[in-house]
């Protein structure tokens, strides 16, 4: 038989299992509201450019070439879009 036993939690821990729960929380309603709903300019901005500058740098150039371009504009749009949820 299964028996359920309620435990309290020490207030320590509750207050910071709290603000982990907060931050996953808001971090969670910024990436659906703000990257996947293109609520950002610099996601609007990466959405439209990327797929063209990857267009253009494989058709100019090779292959390396152009996974190095998609690296380099990937990682500066990361880090835009971390400076945007940090503010």
């Amino acid at each position: 038989m299964l028996t359920i036993h309620e435990v309290e939690l020490p207030q320590t821990l509750q207050l910071e299992l709290k603000e982990q729960a907060a931050f996953t929380d808001s971090f969670a309603r910024f990436t659906h509201g703000y990257l996947s709903g293109f609520g950002q300019p610099v996601t609007m901005a990466a959405a439209l450019i990327g797929p063209i500058l990857v267009a253009f740098a494989y058709l100019s150039s090779d292959f390396y070439t152009t996974l190095e371009v998609t690296t380099i504009f990937f990682l500066t749009s990361l880090v835009f879009m971390m400076i945007a949820w940090y503010i």
